[in-house]
């Protein structure tokens, strides 16, 4: 059962992904590079796992002794955890980018790609550390995607505008999603009220209707100038 729940969680990361990248009228590359940021989205498994081990001695450092606190949860997966995911994302969609002429649809198009890739391999040890019910909510809300679509878009807003404004908003927004949901579902939160029930189901049912805006952004966008133009 759970090799069989394992297994269909990653059917719509991979219809998403086969989606994304036969989408026609994108420019030369284009294809390539989802490849690319699909490919990248996996190997930043390997420098989240880093940056989350000297972010958590940091943690442990600064919280000797509360290291059961409630703070020092918050620091641990606000910071540790989803900070260092979004950032090392955010760095590899840049290292797809790098030196090419990209449009604001590409830069969203990505960065959700990468997120996909961490999504796809994250799911593995959760696969051995989860039941059934949640890897199967975690294939279909599909997070990072909908974490990736909101950094990317505003990053391709960013680029589009010349301001940096709108890609730190992005990347905050990104980052506070993530962070709430993982803070919110840690050991002991839901003994402590309402909110940290409401906040993850909440957040997921949030995902599942992202998935509906970056569809939809993906297929109207092609057909405005603004989010096609290539951007240096």
């Amino acid at each position: 059962m759970l090799i069989l729940a394992f297994i269909i969680s990653l059917i719509p990361a991979f219809v998403l992904y086969f989606w994304l990248k036969k989408q026609q009228g994108m420019p030369e590359g284009y294809a390539d590079r989802c490849r690319q940021s699909l490919l990248k989205g996996m190997f930043a498994v390997l420098p989240v796992v880093g940056t989350s081990f000297v972010l958590n001695v940091a943690g442990r450092l600064l919280f000797m002794g509360h290291a059961d606190s409630v703070l020092y949860q918050a620091y641990y997966k606000f910071i540790a955890i989803a900070f260092a995911e979004e950032l090392v994302k955010f760095l590899m969609m840049r290292r797809v980018t790098r030196g090419i002429s990209c449009s604001w649809l590409e830069y969203t198009v990505y960065m959700m790609l990468v997120g996909l890739g961490f999504e796809v391999l994250e799911a593995i040890p959760y696969a051995f550390g989860s039941g059934p019910i949640h890897m199967l909510v975690r294939g279909v809300t599909i997070m990072h995607v909908g974490f990736g679509y909101v950094m990317g878009w505003f990053y391709g807003k960013s680029r589009y505008e010349g301001r940096k404004g709108p890609a730190v908003l992005g990347f905050l927004l990104a980052w506070l999603m993530h962070g709430l949901y993982d803070f919110s579902l840690t050991e002991g939160m839901t003994e402590r009220g309402d909110f940290f029930i409401f906040a993850p189901v909440t957040l997921a049912a949030f995902c599942l209707v992202l998935i509906f805006f970056y569809v939809r952004f993906v297929k109207k966008a092609k057909e405005q100038d603004r989010y096609t133009t290539l951007l240096s």
